[in-house]
C-alpha cells in the first residue's frame, strides 16, 4: 500500500470508518484540500469541523504514523498548520516543530479496493485495465478522454511557449519552425528543425515570392547542393545558393543527416523539403492565414500546395520518374495538423488569453477522422474506437501517461475499477 493510494482514498472519500480522531474528537470533512504534489503537506487548505470548531489549514497523510518522523516533519515549520495527521496505522503520537499536537485519525477502508489497485500495478499489459475496461460505461470513457485530450494539447502547447520564450521568437519564426519540424514527420524530425534553424525566417520571407530563390535557400542549406550533376534545375539551384549564401553568410546542416532507408519515394525529404516550399511561396503570413481559417477545409488547402513543376517527374535530384504531381498527401496533411497547427493555437490561445484560438484548435481536432497508429489499434481491440482525431491524441496520452506509468490512482478509469470493488462487495 502506497501514501498514493491512502491520497486517493482520502480525496474520493472511500474510507468506511467513523470520523473520531485518536483523542475521541468526532469530526466532519468539509473540504479535502487541494491536492499538493510538491513539497509541503499533502493537502492544502482543508477545511475539517472537529466538535463545533471549523479548522482551516493542512491535512499530512501517512501509512504509519510515525512516518512524520521518518520524514523530518517535526523540524520543518511547513507542517506547522497540519490540522489534521490521517494515518492508515497509528502507532505514534507527533509534535509540530511550534510543540503542538494534531489531531490524528486513523482511515479505514476496504482492503478490496487496495487489492484491486494492486492487481493494476502488477499487470504487464500496456493497458492495466484491459481485461475490466469493459464494464466501464462508454460515455463516462469519452467524457475522460476529452479532458485528457486537453492535457495533450496543453503540454505540447507548454513545449512550444517555453521554447519561444527561452529563444526569444517572435510568433511566425516559432510557427515556421514548429511546421518545419513536422514536416519531418517522425523519421527526418532533427534535420528539418535543424534547418529552420539554420536560416533566418526574414531571409526565407524575403525570398518566397521567386519560388526559385526559395528552393535554392532551403535545398542548399539542407546540404543537398553539393557537388554537380548533370540535372538544369539542380544547376541552377545551386548557382543561386552559392549567391544567397555568401549574401547571408548561411551553413548548411550535415547532408548526412537526412534519412531515406526503408522510406516511400512520397516522404524522401528532397520531396518534403520541395512541398513546404510550394506552402511558403503560396502564402506569406501563413500563421495567421490559419488562424483566420474558418474550417479544416482551409488549413488543408494552405498546407496541400503541389511542389514545383520539376519535382513532377523527380523524387530525388538527377533521377527522372513517371510524371506524378507531389502534393502532400491528405494523410500527411492531418498530421501536421494534429501534431503542428492545433498545438501551435493551443499555445497562442495561452499566449493571447483568447480562448477562441482554443477552441478552434479542438474544432479541428473534431474535424479530422481518428488516427490509424499502432496505439489506436490496441484500444480498438478492447473495444474503445475513436470518433475523431480529438479522441485518438486522448487514447495516446491516455496509454502513454497513464498505462505505461501505471498512473491508475490518477485516472478516472482507474478510479471507477478501483470504488466499484468496494461498491460490488
Amino acid at each position: 500500500m502506497s501514501e498514493d493510494f491512502l491520497h486517493f482514498i482520502w480525496k474520493t472519500r472511500q474510507w468506511n470508518n467513523a470520523c473520531r480522531t485518536i483523542s475521541g474528537k468526532p469530526f466532519e470533512v468539509l473540504d479535502t484540500g487541494v491536492h499538493n504534489q510538491d513539497a509541503g503537506p499533502d493537502f492544502f487548505n482543508a477545511k475539517i469541523k472537529i466538535d463545533d470548531t471549523i479548522w482551516a489549514g493542512n491535512v499530512e497523510i501517512h501509512k504509519a504514523a510515525g512516518d512524520w518522523y521518518s520524514h523530518k516533519h517535526q523540524n520543518d515549520p511547513a507542517y506547522n498548520n497540519v490540522i489534521l495527521h490521517v494515518v492508515a496505522e497509528n502507532n505514534k503520537s507527533i509534535n509540530t516543530q511550534d510543540g503542538r499536537q494534531p489531531e490524528t485519525w486513523e482511515m479505514h477502508f476496504d482492503k478490496g479496493m487496495s487489492q484491486q489497485y494492486d492487481r493494476l500495478l502488477k499487470s504487464v499489459s500496456s493497458i492495466p485495465c484491459e481485461n475490466e475496461l469493459h464494464t466501464i460505461n462508454p460515455t463516462e470513457i469519452i467524457v475522460w478522454l476529452q479532458s485528457v485530450a486537453v492535457e495533450r494539447l496543453q503540454q505540447k502547447a507548454k513545449t512550444i511557449e517555453n521554447r519561444l520564450v527561452k529563444e526569444r521568437m517572435d510568433v511566425d519564426t516559432a510557427f515556421y519552425q514548429t511546421l518545419f519540424r513536422h514536416f519531418g514527420f517522425k523519421v527526418n524530425q532533427l534535420p528539418f528543425e535543424m534547418l529552420a534553424r539554420s536560416v533566418n525566417w526574414k531571409v526565407l520571407a524575403k525570398h518566397r515570392h521567386n519560388h526559385m530563390q526559395l528552393e535554392a535557400l532551403l535545398f542548399g542549406q539542407a546540404g543537398f547542393l553539393k557537388g554537380d550533376r548533370r540535372d538544369v534545375h539542380y544547376r541552377t539551384l545551386k548557382k543561386e545558393y552559392d549567391f544567397l549564401s555568401k549574401k547571408f553568410q548561411l551553413t548548411n546542416i550535415d547532408p548526412h543527416m537526412w534519412k531515406f532507408s526503408r522510406m516511400r519515394p512520397g516522404n524522401f525529404p528532397e520531396v518534403r523539403i520541395a512541398q513546404l516550399a510550394a506552402v511558403m511561396h503560396h502564402e506569406d503570413r501563413l500563421f495567421s492565414r490559419l488562424t483566420g481559417a474558418a474550417d479544416i477545409g482551409q488549413v488543408a488547402a494552405l498546407l496541400s500546395q503541389p511542389a514545383s513543376e520539376y519535382w513532377d517527374t523527380h523524387y530525388r535530384f538527377g533521377k527522372t520518374t513517371r510524371k506524378h504531381p507531389k502534393k502532400t498527401g491528405k494523410m500527411a496533411v492531418h498530421s501536421l495538423v494534429i501534431n503542428a497547427v492545433v498545438p501551435f493555437l493551443f499555445m497562442y490561445a495561452r499566449l493571447k488569453d483568447e480562448q477562441k484560438y482554443a477552441d478552434k484548435a479542438i474544432d479541428f481536432l473534431e474535424s479530422l477522422p481518428p488516427e490509424n497508429n499502432r496505439i489506436v489499434r490496441e484500444w480498438r481491440k478492447l473495444g474503445v474506437e475513436p470518433a475523431n482525431a480529438l479522441e485518438s491524441q486522448a487514447l495516446i496520452q491516455l496509454r502513454n501517461n497513464y498505462c505505461i506509468e501505471k498512473k491508475c490512482l490518477f485516472c478516472n478509469i482507474g478510479h471507477k475499477l478501483i470504488i466499484s470493488t468496494s461498491h460490488d462487495k
